[in-house]
């Protein structure tokens, strides 16, 4: 099973790990910033050199077309599924689980 989320080619935004563990994705940003994962950079956050080349993330281009009618490109950094298994990793040392797991543990 882990094998096959490992080989999905799929990327996930960080609100999207985020809302699994019930935090916001300020908050996650701020938690890999700290954790010295990521830095920000003319509004895109970028892995430091440590985490770079992992296949952690990828980058997306966006066209975004402003209320005025003006366009720009933006860059977003989405996380492979490597890299929100890194993340669970990371956030599970923190003592972070995802809210999933809470919900189980009440049950049994």
């Amino acid at each position: 099973y882990l094998d096959q989320i490992l080989q999905s080619k799929d990327t996930v935004t960080v609100s999207q790990i985020a809302a699994d563990y019930g935090l916001s994705a300020v908050r996650l940003n701020k938690i890999l910033k700290d954790e010295k994962v990521q830095y920000k950079v003319n509004q895109q956050w970028l892995l430091y050199v440590k985490h770079q080349n992992k296949g952690y993330t990828k980058s997306q281009t966006v066209d975004v077309t402003h209320a005025d009618g003006s366009r720009s490109i933006k860059m977003n950094t989405r996380w492979t599924q490597k890299g929100r298994l890194f993340i669970h990793d990371m956030l599970t040392k923190r003592g972070i689980i995802p809210e999933m797991d809470k919900i189980r543990k009440r049950f049994t």
